[in-house]
């Protein structure tokens, strides 16, 4: 059993190849009801001269919920999902 403290914590569901399909995926997933946020965005465009990718976070309670969102109700790419948490 998990505590509400884990069941809080952010997790990667996702690594879109931008910080625009990182915001786009976001909006799915708000407007399915569960909140996400985009990091990495500098990093993913290559601004900051690193290479990196965007990261989409959620929180661990929604993790699995927010997966089937993006595979069914947007067709995510399975390249860009993270099966674990």
């Amino acid at each position: 059993m998990s505590s509400k403290h884990e069941d809080a914590e952010p997790v990667v569901i996702a690594q879109p190849a931008s910080e625009v399909e990182g915001a786009i995926l976001r909006g799915a997933l708000e407007a399915a009801g569960i909140p996400a946020w985009v990091v990495g965005g500098l990093t993913a465009g290559f601004r900051a001269e690193a290479p990196g990718r965007a990261k989409l976070l959620v929180r661990a309670c929604d993790a699995e919920r927010a997966r089937r969102v993006l595979e069914h109700d947007v067709g995510g790419d399975e390249e860009h999902l993270d099966d674990e948490d």
